[in-house]
């Protein structure tokens, strides 16, 4: 895009992209991010306290690289759509052919009896919404949105928590 200055010259101008959204349907896929098997010595090496080797690697690629950038790793394996494909188990899934993923029932069908209640609210969660695979995100999303999923989920548990306490003191 170019921009006409006050003295008449023409200025390029630099567009800004818009910030994309995150979605339920990005902090399921993190969710099931955090219980991948794969992802578990990232996630270990994310908290862990690293070695001197460890530290000095960041800057490289060295034999220790993967240790100290856990997030990179964790990115990576989030963006494949290919390899990564949790699914959401409240509703059931079909294969349409061979060698296709599976893709969930439409209508959607609860996947277990005792889970038809829950599946009202969550049948339309997409950890692997196709849609949104052009969209890359980086080691600093996977940082800032887990930061905020786990301080969510904290609350969460703490106020459950206290709920149960408080009505077991009551009884």
């Amino acid at each position: 895009m170019v921009e006409a200055r006050n003295d008449g010259r023409q200025q390029p101008t630099v567009a800004v992209p818009e910030k994309i959204q995150t979605t339920k349907d990005d902090v399921a896929r993190l969710l099931h991010l955090f219980k991948e098997p794969v992802a578990q010595r990232h996630w270990t090496n994310l908290y862990a306290v690293l070695t001197r080797p460890e530290l000095d690697a960041r800057k490289s690629s060295g034999e220790y690289a993967e240790a100290a950038n856990p997030l990179e790793s964790l990115a990576e394996i989030f963006n494949d759509y290919e390899d990564f494909e949790p699914q959401n188990l409240m509703v059931k899934y079909v294969t349409l052919a061979a060698h296709a993923p599976p893709v969930k029932m439409f209508p959607y069908a609860a996947s277990m009896p005792e889970w038809i209640y829950l599946a009202t609210f969550t049948h339309d969660v997409d950890p692997t919404n196709r849609s949104r695979s052009s969209i890359i995100r980086g080691p600093d999303w996977i940082k800032s949105t887990w930061t905020e999923v786990r301080k969510y989920l904290h609350q969460v548990s703490f106020c459950n928590l206290t709920v149960i306490y408080f009505s077991f003191l009551n009884n």
